[in-house]
């Protein structure tokens, strides 16, 4: 019933499973501590996952997709996504740019949000900065890519304008 719950939220099996593996941790743990006789995610195997390999753009389709990126219908989620690729920061870490964050000169930014926790300084190049200053342009509170919709104040990860950019890339050949 679980599995088939989170399936209905359209969640991708890498998810799923992620979710699988917490929750067979607790109850192993809470079935170690006995306070349940067994574990009942014992019997839930793990879904297929589609392990894509890492590939790298070439130096047109990497412009390319950035100038698709500028151009996107969605201006915030585009404009987040072009400095992710400019930058090479995560776009997880991207979206929680706060606007006190960025140099004066928009040359530069501190990530605060980082995978490992720490704080890094990024510097960046005058397309990246375009992206930055048309974000701040944007902006409706603290956050850079800020959003109105969310409790965070900030942007929802922008997979539907990256897959529309793709797609349009690939269309183009």
């Amino acid at each position: 019933e679980l599995q088939q719950l989170l399936v209905n939220r359209k969640l991708r099996n890498a998810s799923i499973n992620r979710v699988r593996a917490l929750l067979s941790s607790v109850f192993r743990i809470t079935a170690a501590d006995g306070l349940i006789s067994s574990s009942p995610v014992t019997h839930v195997k793990s879904r297929h996952e589609q392990i894509q390999p890492a590939f790298a753009l070439s130096a047109e389709a990497y412009k390319r997709y950035v100038e698709l990126a500028f151009k996107a219908d969605n201006q915030v989620h585009g404009y987040a996504l072009a400095l992710a690729a400019l930058s090479g920061a995560r776009i997880s870490e991207i979206r929680s740019i706060k606007v006190a964050d960025i140099a004066d000169d928009l040359r530069s930014f501190v990530l605060r949000d980082t995978k490992n926790l720490d704080s890094r300084s990024v510097h960046i190049g005058p397309t990246a900065a375009e992206a930055i200053k048309a974000g701040m342009c944007l902006s409706t509170n603290q956050y850079l890519f800020s959003s109105a919709q969310s409790e965070t104040g900030f942007i929802g990860y922008p997979r539907d304008t990256h897959d529309k950019l793709v797609d349009q890339m690939i269309d183009e050949g």
